[in-house]
């Protein structure tokens, strides 16, 4: 869903985050004028509703599981999980990570299954243009048989074809990349992993490492 009214976005923003309009400067949620539930306050502010009461019936909405879900943040690091796995779902959370964090965007990518892989590929390809890194796993099969003829190092070698001013990496055990996550890890990073299987692991292990 897109915004009808730009300016509801400017509203909503600085409903959310400033404190002089009793906002805060931490809010949870990401604002983004292509994701998300600033549609929805949007809409209420086009039927009628005020941006007051909007924001505080968003205010109240603490995300969908799986959806840019929080895992861990010290106020420096942040560690995110997000569902998307398809071209289109991983761009707008990228657009999104980038539009609510001033710091690095580091984006971690299980591909799901061999068929979508290979059937979006070049899509696949060209949506990490707003992360900072990026780290791509072995191709999650969950109900299909092995497919030889696509692999995720076949995908993480075209992204650093088309991201080529970034670093790109392959590593197809999650547990190496917890270790580099560990290991690189600095204040102003955001690591967000990406995907439909079982990528929410490296986030949550990463969480509770840092948490220790």
């Amino acid at each position: 869903r897109g915004i009808a009214n730009p300016a509801a976005i400017a509203i909503i923003r600085d409903l959310l985050k400033n404190p002089e309009h009793g906002g805060d400067p931490n809010y949870p949620l990401i604002v983004d004028a292509g994701v998300g539930t600033p549609s929805d306050v949007t809409l209420a502010m086009e039927l009628g509703v005020d941006p007051e009461t909007a924001i505080e019936g968003l205010a109240k909405f603490t995300g969908v599981g799986r959806r840019f879900d929080i895992l861990y943040d010290d106020g420096e690091k942040l560690v995110v999980d997000d569902y998307a796995h398809h071209p289109t779902e991983i761009r707008a959370t990228l657009r999104a990570a980038q539009a609510g964090w001033d710091g690095k965007v580091i984006a971690i990518f299980q591909p799901h299954l061999y068929s979508r892989t290979k059937l979006l590929f070049d899509d696949f390809a060209h949506a990490f243009g707003d992360a900072d890194e990026v780290i791509i796993t072995d191709i999650y099969a969950a109900r299909e048989d092995l497919d030889p003829t696509i692999t995720g190092a076949m995908l993480h070698a075209a992204i650093a074809e088309v991201e080529a001013d970034k670093p790109a990496l392959f590593l197809p055990a999650k547990e190496r990349i917890v270790a580099h996550l560990l290991a690189t890890l600095s204040p102003g990073d955001m690591a967000i992993c990406i995907g439909a299987g079982d990528i929410v692991g490296v986030g949550e292990q990463v969480a509770a490492a840092l948490d220790a």
